[in-house]
């Protein structure tokens, strides 16, 4: 009865070490994958950056000249320049849809 008990203690005892080394495995390979995500959030935020700088330089207004100065585009003559009265059109903004949408041909 007495070696029963013994077996126990030292079968308890070597279960309670397995667990913690167990939990300690576990909680090493979380950290690592902590800071493997932390360093993906921190090169997502990088290149979000630095697209971000890229956009703006690509709808910089004179980007967008020099670009279509080479597609081939010019300015239109004052006579084809249309002004539309906005304080006018506010309210009537399904006229002007209709206008522009008969304009472009759909």
């Amino acid at each position: 009865m007495g070696n029963n008990k013994f077996t126990m203690a030292v079968i308890a005892v070597i279960s309670f070490i397995f667990i913690c080394a167990w939990q300690n495995i576990q909680a090493t390979q979380l950290g690592y994958k902590i800071e493997k995500l932390n360093q993906e959030i921190k090169d997502l935020e990088t290149s979000n950056k630095y697209m971000q700088k890229e956009l703006d330089i690509k709808l910089a207004q004179s980007s967008l000249e020099k670009r279509a100065m080479e597609m081939g585009m010019i300015y239109p003559e004052p006579s084809a320049v249309i002004t539309l009265d906005t304080a006018a059109s506010a309210g009537n903004s399904g006229a002007v849809k209709n206008w522009v949408a008969s304009a472009d041909g759909k």
